[in-house]
Parts: structure tokens; C-alpha cells; sequence
């Protein structure tokens, strides 16, 4: 087929049937009918609504009313809960805080403390060495005076003729 004819075969299909309407009309009219289908029919409203009879009206201001005073008792109840617990927590961090600043001296005390021992140990020591230096000095003079006393001792019992027991 020639372009020619394809036109002529186009044309001949447009003009087949002038009362047609074309597909994209036929498309926007589907769409209104499906929107139109897809509403709620609902009644219009007449008037004025149906009003309750007075005392079912009366019974639901009464139970709302009733609900609304436990609903009031419990808020209070809670509001009160919560002061005090709130006055416990104040308390409690109060005597937290005494027990942490009770807590800072001790351990300041117990530093002091520790420090003093140490230094007595030191000192212990120190004065242990001191003791015994003292007493190695003094040991000496003592078995050199010691001896030399016995020797003399001897000496004064010999000429005195008394009998002495002497250690050697």
C-alpha cells in the first residue's frame, strides 16, 4: 500500500460513521457515569432531624454527668497521688544527698586516718632502728666493761681471799 491509500483507507474510516462520537468522548462519558455511580445516594435531609424522646435525653446527661464526676474524683485522687510522691522524691533526694555529702567526709576522714597510720608505721620503724642501733652500741661498752669487771672483781676476791665464781 502506497501512503496514498493508507490516507484514503484512514479517511474512509473517520467519516464511516459521522454520528459516532470518538473514543476519547466516549471515555469522559464512562467517567461521569462511574463517578455518578460511585456517590452515596443518601436522602436529603428534611427539616429537622428526629429529636429523642426527653427522657432518654434525660438519662444520657445523667450517666454523662456521672461519668464525668468519677472521671473528676479520679483525676483529683491522682492529682493527689502525685503530690505526694512528688514530696517522697524531694525527701528522698534530700537524704540522698546528706548520705553523699556523709559519705565525701567519711572518705576524707578515712584518707586522714590512713595517712596517720602510715606514718606511724613509719615511725614505728624508725624508732625500732633507733632501739636497736642503741642497744648494739651499748652492748659493746657492756661486754668489754662486763669483762674487765669480772677481771677486777677476780682481783679484789683473790686478795681478800674469798672464793668467786667466775664465768668465762
Amino acid at each position: 500500500m502506497s501512503t496514498h491509500e493508507e490516507e484514503a483507507h484512514v479517511h474512509d474510516l473517520h467519516e464511516h460513521d459521522p454520528t459516532r462520537p470518538h473514543s476519547f468522548d466516549l471515555t469522559l462519558e464512562l467517567e461521569r457515569q462511574l463517578e455518578a455511580e460511585s456517590l452515596p445516594t443518601s436522602p436529603a435531609p428534611e427539616g429537622r432531624p428526629h429529636s429523642l424522646d426527653a427522657h432518654v435525653l434525660a438519662s444520657l446527661i445523667t450517666s454523662l454527668r456521672i461519668d464525668v464526676a468519677e472521671l473528676t474524683k479520679e483525676r483529683d485522687e491522682l492529682s493527689a497521688a502525685l503530690d505526694i510522691a512528688h514530696g517522697r522524691e524531694a525527701g528522698l533526694a534530700s537524704e540522698v544527698r546528706q548520705l553523699k555529702e556523709a559519705q565525701v567526709e567519711r572518705d576524707t576522714e578515712l584518707a586522714g586516718l590512713r595517712q596517720k597510720v602510715r606514718d606511724d608505721e613509719e615511725s614505728i620503724v624508725l624508732l625500732r632502728s633507733k632501739v636497736e642501733e642503741s642497744r648494739l652500741v651499748l652492748s659493746y661498752p657492756l661486754r668489754f666493761v662486763s669483762r674487765s669487771h669480772r677481771v677486777s672483781c677476780a682481783k679484789v676476791a683473790v686478795s681478800c681471799g674469798c672464793k668467786l665464781k667466775v664465768a668465762a
